[in-house]
């Protein structure tokens, strides 16, 4: 397996191009999102309009500590948002509303498929996911024993 190691800078730069407006496609590195995106998925992010409500359960692109990355939104508290990556158990970290730059819209997976990530089906996978994290990580081995 090969492994390619991007700059943050193609981040910032995908940052810029969602605040003018403009949807981005990137490749998925890493298993923080897994079992709900894997490496080597493509994501499309929209962007965020201000005022625009961001549901629970959604998966975000945002800067935190100098680093971009997208995890979901798993909890508000007025403008202060609560991120956790679906393969993370404890992590979370907070921002502001201020600070997410896209919206994740569809994951285009490796056969084919194309995933509605904004759907209420994808939105309550989440919310159950992040509901059994005490018990996920054994979840999580038996799907990736079974090639999920």
């Amino acid at each position: 397996m090969r492994t390619i190691s991007v700059s943050n800078r193609f981040f910032a730069l995908a940052a810029e191009h969602l605040a003018d407006g403009l949807t981005v496609r990137i490749k998925v590195q890493g298993e923080s999102m897994y079992p709900f995106l894997h490496s080597g998925d493509e994501i499309e992010i929209v962007p965020v309009k201000d005022g625009e409500d961001i549901p629970l359960w959604t998966a975000v692109f945002y800067e935190w500590n100098g680093s971009f990355m997208v995890h979901r939104l798993v909890n508000k508290r007025g403008d202060e948002y609560d991120m956790l990556g679906d393969g993370n158990l404890v992590r979370i970290e907070t921002l502001k509303r201020s600070e997410i730059k896209g919206v994740l819209n569809r994951c285009f997976r490796k056969n084919g498929k194309v995933v509605d990530c904004r759907s209420e089906k994808w939105l309550n996978r989440g919310k159950f996911w992040f509901k059994i994290r005490r018990i996920r990580k054994y979840v999580a081995k038996l799907l990736r024993m079974l090639g999920v």
